[in-house]
């Protein structure tokens, strides 16, 4: 009889424990929502065995639900591969038996408690006769009991005794499950009519997804992506959500209508509509009535009928907050200003609006970024307005992701800045744009497949988002990885073909594979999309240059642009001058200008550690000490395949 009590799996690096719902890798707790350790407990108790859809759709949602499982099973199984390191072509653990359901085919080892060797029934049955009183004190057939018959009655005890503990179990696990599933919402940008309605489709969209979001049952996601009033329903079904909510918006004649559509999310079929009509003016009441229509529809819970921690029901405070929001995705410098100066204008309206401050600080920090302001000045203020908007409401994500983007690029304090992204994300899983900005600093610290993780689940929420596209070809490259660069740059420009910043990612790639004639031809392109003549003058006179005299020759050309005393667009990544100093083969120039970047606190500097154009550094010692002085480190790049990831 086998006395083993299962408290965990383990199986390659992984450890995985059902009771908690924890994933561990070589020690390190590894993200895994409730749901798909679920999923990844059930695959583990069948180990070897086939389980079929129905099975985890049983597991996961033992009452029954009025939605379609599929989708969420695949999103379930999507995540665990990502959080394996795991590739359905390839599998080393979820094997995908078409039809059929998965197999987990990895070796699985038991962790147990209080383990116990092996008892044969011969030394069991030998060792109740040893310890048994007497017979005396049995007699008569009512109570004379052998040592088998003893044994039978442990073992009919111990097995009352796990049935009991299993069904209390089941019913903790099936509650945990009803607890803690969720629906995947998908919001396309919504329609605009009259030019009020353009101005702030975008920003009231936002704010609605937001609201959305603050429920524990729904996992929102913003669709960054598809272009505002020209969504393609086939566009939105990428997202893979549940539900999917289309809106449009109409403000004219001081008339305010919002029309909203349900969808199903598997195929677009309509399931509900909700219109609404009030003064245009009152933006807020039109926010909070769709919200309430729309969970009592998605049958989530409601936030109750106080007003959440630091908001407003001031009407001109929240009009100005929205212009503010719109003015901020315009992402020009002339808007930032037109941001800032409404969101301090809402703030003075009502001292106690939490997302106006968050809002300002995001604002801030761009400013700061892009030279638009004193970079100093600007990030203190930054600072203190996401620290005032986190007093207001300690569980705003903006407020924790504005603070992570300080501590990293004006503090370099990488750790506090990477539990600052990992809050934002927890209080807001859905916000692809906090998992961009965590991927960029794990790639910083050589955390190359964490960093790839992220970023694949920010292209998971917002498939036709570039940004995760930017991430990864970055990742990539920076990891040593330039073919996968490539294929993600490809796809980049396949998806969008007039984007300047797509070309220029591009000619990166091919720079770094030794590709120079095509890198020069992509920065030309960019050039072209971007009608910017004295980028267009200077990649042909580069092209020439590059056949006449090589790299070197290239390199000293783009010195001497720099130099020029131009206003170069995209110089803080083009022209950066440690960069092309080592093309140019001047080492100690790279040196010295890489230790002015580190005194001036340059953003360029923090790249130092994995920027393959330093890679010839990597072993001068000169170059270990300016590493040091970021707090980074040198990592080791990563083999070739050394994991699988959604891009392929």
């Amino acid at each position: 009889m086998d006395r083993l009590q299962r408290d965990g799996y383990e199986f390659g690096s992984f450890q995985f424990f059902p009771a908690s719902g924890e994933l561990h890798d070589k020690g390190r707790i590894v993200r895994c929502p409730a749901q798909t350790a679920l999923v990844l407990a059930v695959l583990l108790q069948h180990a070897g065995e086939v389980v079929t859809r129905e099975q985890l759709r049983a597991e996961l949602w033992p009452e029954g639900d009025s939605l379609s499982y599929d989708d969420a099973i695949n999103k379930a199984v999507s995540y665990l591969r990502h959080a394996l390191r795991d590739s359905s072509r390839t599998p080393r653990f979820i094997q995908t038996l078409s039809k059929r359901g998965y197999r987990f085919v990895a070796e699985v080892t038991p962790i147990v408690v209080h383990p116990a060797e092996p008892v044969s029934d011969a030394e069991e049955k030998r060792d109740a006769e040893t310890a048994a009183p007497p017979t005396e004190f049995f007699r008569g057939p009512r109570w004379r009991l052998r040592g088998w018959r003893l044994a039978l009655l442990c073992c009919s005890l111990l097995l009352l005794l796990c049935a009991s503990t299993w069904i209390v179990r089941r019913q903790v696990v099936a509650k945990r499950a009803q607890a803690t599933r969720y629906l995947r919402v998908g919001i396309a940008p919504f329609e605009a009519e009259g030019q009020p309605a353009k101005d702030l489709a975008e920003s009231f969209r936002l704010e609605l997804t937001d609201a959305l979001a603050q429920t524990p049952q729904l996992r929102v996601s913003a669709a960054h992506g598809t272009p505002n009033g020209a969504t393609d329903r086939r566009e939105m079904l990428a997202l893979q959500a549940d539900v999917l909510i289309f809106g449009k918006l109409t403000l004219r004649d001081g008339r305010g209508q919002l029309q909203l559509e349900l969808a199903r999310g598997a195929d677009a079929t309509h399931l509900a509509t909700f219109e609404y009509a009030v003064d245009n003016k009152n933006l807020i009441a039109l926010s909070m009535e769709a919200e309430r229509d729309l969970l009592t529809a998605l049958k989530a819970p409601h936030p109750g009928d106080g007003a959440a921690l630091g908001s407003t029901d001031n009407v001109q405070t929240y009009a100005l907050y929205l212009q503010a929001r719109a003015h901020l995705l315009q992402w020009d410098q002339h808007s930032w200003t037109q941001a800032a100066g409404e969101f301090r204008q809402a703030i003075s309206r009502d001292p106690g609006f939490a997302k106006a401050y968050s809002g300002l600080a995001v604002t801030l920090i761009a400013m700061s970024q892009h030279d638009a302001i004193q970079k100093q000045q600007g990030y203190e203020e930054a600072r203190r307005s996401a620290q005032k908007a986190l007093t207001l409401n300690p569980q705003l994500p903006e407020g924790h992701a504005a603070l992570g983007i300080i501590a990293y690029y004006q503090d370099w304090d990488f750790v506090r800045a990477e539990q600052e992204y990992h809050r934002a994300t927890d209080l807001d899983p859905a916000q692809s744009q906090y998992h961009v900005w965590l991927a960029g600093l794990l790639c910083m610290k050589g955390r190359f497949p964490d960093s790839i993780r992220e970023v694949d689940l920010a292209h998971t929420l917002d498939p036709a988002w570039k940004a995760p596209y930017m991430a990864a070809i970055f990742i990539f490259y920076s990891s040593g990885q330039p073919e996968r660069a490539l294929a993600v740059a490809q796809q980049l420009i396949q998806m969008e073909p007039d984007s300047a910043i797509a070309h220029n990612q591009m000619g990166w790639t091919y720079w770094y594979m030794g590709q120079y004639a095509r890198a020069v031809g992509e920065w030309q392109q960019m050039a072209v999309i971007e009608k910017d003549a004295d980028r267009i003058a200077l990649e042909k006179q580069g092209t020439r240059i590059l056949l006449k005299g090589g790299v070197k020759a290239y390199a000293e050309l783009r010195l001497q642009a720099m130099e020029s005393g131009k206003t170069w667009n995209h110089a803080s990544t083009d022209f950066v001058p440690s960069e092309w100093f080592i093309y140019a083969g001047q080492t100690d120039n790279a040196i010295a200008a890489l230790s002015i970047q580190i005194d001036r606190h340059d953003p360029a500097a923090l790249q130092i550690a994995v920027d393959p154009a330093y890679e010839s550094l990597r072993h001068d010692a000169r170059f270990q000490m300016l590493v040091r002085r970021t707090g980074l480190s040198i990592p080791t790049t990563l083999r070739r395949n050394a994991w699988r990831n959604i891009w392929e």
